[in-house]
């Protein structure tokens, strides 16, 4: 049993603790576990951490896409990051509950695929355009942008199901008392918004730039260029609608959650087209 698999373990152990945490703190049964859970989290992003700068110092190269274990966890740690350095005033109970949640599914499935596909080596020797910088500006910023696109769907979601329960007049019940404030919301709705579009907008101009020098081609008709384009004008619309339009409310968090759908469309013509970016 090797020691990065044992940090990834850590990981998950830390991330699956912290969600039950969060779960007897939510239902009443244990008192004060909100800051316990978060240090749970932060515990998790910690292994997570040791566990690339482990790869990177082995390897001699920092390529976190190697193998879909690898892929998964590097996932979870830019969500960890994002949530914990960046969302300071949306951390609430409820939110992160659900994020502890989804930590410990995707370390869960980098476990799961622990020691499956090729090893950072292996994937030089293969493929040595991978260690293009433009390539790795392109995976990088992705990530980050996709984990702030996950905080504002979650963040969507909530809002949504918090407007369904005033409307419903239910006000009164649990659950409208365990959720953050709509304003509270609609800001973990939208600040993602705001440095996740840039971001998609550096992969994508990364991206092209490392293709034309790898492959010869901008690759604009592979199907995930397509979808990430796609992507960029829901997201830019976003944008255009909550600070330009000064729009509010259900619609800026139903387009969000619109917008969402498209990336898990991307990351299924990954795996069942075939197309360059499915390579894992």
């Amino acid at each position: 049993m090797s020691l990065e698999f044992l940090i990834l373990c850590a990981c998950c152990v830390s991330y699956g603790t912290a969600f039950l945490v969060y779960v007897l703190s939510f239902t009443g049964i244990l008192k004060k576990g909100v800051r316990a859970g978060y240090l749970l989290l932060q515990a998790g992003f910690l292994f997570g951490t040791l566990y690339f700068l482990g790869r990177g110092l082995q390897s001699g190269y920092f390529l976190p896409v190697v193998n879909m274990s690898a892929a998964l966890a590097f996932f979870a740690w830019t969500l960890a990051f994002a949530y914990i350095a960046l969302i300071v005033r949306g951390r609430t109970e409820s939110f992160s509950l659900i994020l502890s949640l989804l930590l410990f599914l995707l370390m869960a499935g980098s476990l799961a695929s622990f020691g499956n596909g090729r090893d950072i080596l292996t994937m030089v020797r293969q493929h040595p355009y991978l260690l293009n910088p433009f390539f790795v500006v392109h995976v990088v910023s992705a990530f980050f942008a996709y984990s702030g696109f996950t905080i504002s769907f979650v963040a969507s979601v909530l809002y949504l199901v918090e407007c369904r329960e005033l409307k419903n007049r239910q006000a009164g019940g649990n659950l409208y008392h365990k959720l953050p404030s709509l304003e509270r919301l609609e800001r973990m709705v939208s600040q993602p918004v705001l440095w996740g579009t840039p971001l998609l907008l550096v992969t994508t101009v990364s991206g092209f730039i490392w293709a034309r020098s790898a492959f010869g081609s901008f690759m604009l008709m592979d199907p995930k260029t397509i979808v990430t384009i796609t992507l960029l004008g829901f997201y830019g619309v976003i944008l255009w609608r909550y600070w330009v339009m000064a729009v509010r409310g259900k619609e800026i968090a139903s387009l969000s959650v619109l917008s969402f759908s498209f990336i898990v469309m991307g990351f299924v013509t990954t795996f069942l087209l075939a197309c360059r970016h499915n390579f894992l």
